[in-house]
């Protein structure tokens, strides 16, 4: 069993809390605050880049406490 103050911390840090990115037409790169497994995380940032002809309101989203993405980020 692993302390607790382990456990919260895993807990935190190691849960998803956003909808995994999946994007059309584009890529994505995301980095993780402590480099967790996940790419889902609370505080994870991700670069969109989009292929020839499509554009994002948005190059980087972070993954934000209220479990959603700080903006849109479909190529269109």
């Amino acid at each position: 069993m692993l302390p607790v103050k382990t456990q919260w911390s895993f807990l935190l840090s190691g849960t998803p809390w956003c909808a995994p990115i999946k994007l059309k037409h584009g890529d994505v790169s995301c980095r993780t605050p402590r480099g967790e497994h996940y790419r889902n995380v609370m505080g994870t940032r991700c670069k969109i880049r989009c292929k020839k002809g499509y554009e994002s309101q948005n190059s980087e989203v972070v993954c934000m406490a209220s479990k959603h993405w700080s903006s849109n980020y479909a190529c269109r």
